[in-house]
């Protein structure tokens, strides 16, 4: 619990507050080393999935803030994370929480004509 409480704190640090309402116009990049952010896409979609609803909530705000940042030019390959579990989970859990996470990832993209630009 404190671990994942933790990672969402430094993200939150990491990630200036203008770029969370503007992910098309970036300023600057986030304050984490680059093999450091790939160690962390590498496991917390997954580590969401298989932890509690309450840390659930906390991991999905942390990939809700990552994709702020890396959304889609460097972290893409989250989509196939996402379609994986609505495709083979039986879990129903498992299943709200990437569509929760989903909805809050894809919901700064809605009304943005740049970004089918961007994802092509």
């Amino acid at each position: 619990t404190a671990s994942s409480i933790s990672v969402v704190f430094l993200l939150q640090r990491s990630v200036p507050p203008r770029d969370l309402h503007y992910p098309l116009r970036r300023q600057r990049q986030m304050c984490i080393r680059d093999s450091d952010k790939a160690i962390i896409r590498t496991q917390i979609f997954n580590g969401m999935l298989s932890c509690t609803p309450a840390i659930r909530r906390v991991l999905s705000e942390a990939i809700s803030l990552i994709c702020a940042v890396d959304f889609p030019e460097t972290w893409g390959e989250i989509l196939t994370s996402f379609c994986s579990c609505l495709q083979q989970s039986q879990d129903l859990d498992s299943i709200d929480a990437a569509l929760s996470t989903a909805h809050s990832v894809f919901k700064r993209y809605r009304m943005h004509e740049e970004v089918t630009a961007s994802l092509k």
